[in-house]
């Protein structure tokens, strides 16, 4: 059991270094400017070794989102038994107003390469809505509910909704050159408004 735990982990550091030397090459030549050739000789590994551990291209650039639903699943989990998933939602998702001002410049950078290619595009909409179904069935889980769960999709869609516009605020208005307190009180008032609609859907259902 020990020695496979370490395989683990060194499979994730791996994984992690490849996506990392990859991220760094897709923001300062752009995703479409750089091959996984390239990527393999900058991480000092093979290119089958990078498809081992990446389906697609793309899935270098957006590696960390599966690390979102992993928390999100791991929070529901561990909730005290008086806490609701909404309650869990709430707090996560003012983990991501403080995200979102951490690091502006890195932000713009990744989000910069993200417009710069219509790939990237594509495969951004369709992480947003596998992220839906995701969290959507995470919820279903928490309270043994089966899937798939209107009620917890409809809260899933509201969430997920909530966040991107406030993603995409902050980046609009960090370009405005707007500081980070002005900018953090505009979006925390967006992401107020974004879950009021959440406990609005989450009402009198298990989710609440």
């Amino acid at each position: 059991m020990a020695s496979a735990g370490l395989r683990e982990r060194n499979k994730q550091k791996m994984r992690t270094a490849i996506s990392d030397v990859a991220t760094r090459l897709f923001i300062e030549h752009g995703f479409d400017n750089v091959t996984v050739a390239e990527i393999a000789e900058a991480a000092g590994v093979s290119t089958m070794t990078v498809f081992n551990y990446f389906q697609r291209k793309e899935d270098l650039f957006f590696d960390h989102k599966g690390e979102s639903v992993a928390f999100i699943r791991k929070s529901l989990t561990e909730r005290k038994r008086d806490e609701s998933p909404m309650a869990i939602l709430r707090r996560l998702t003012f983990d991501l107003l403080k995200k979102t001002q951490e690091s502006p410049a890195e932000l713009l950078a990744f989000w910069d390469a993200v417009v710069q290619s219509a790939s990237l595009q594509a495969r951004a909409r369709e992480l947003r809505d596998h992220s839906v179904a995701n969290i959507a069935n995470l919820l279903a889980d928490a309270v043994g509910r089966s899937t798939p769960d209107a009620e917890a999709q409809l809260i899933s869609s509201i969430l997920v909704a909530t966040w991107q516009t406030a993603l995409m605020e902050s980046i609009r208005l960090y370009r405005q050159g707007r500081s980070p307190a002005k900018n953090r009180n505009v979006i925390r008032r967006i992401l107020d408004r974004g879950l009021k609609a959440v406990s609005s859907a989450a009402a009198g259902t298990p989710y609440g």
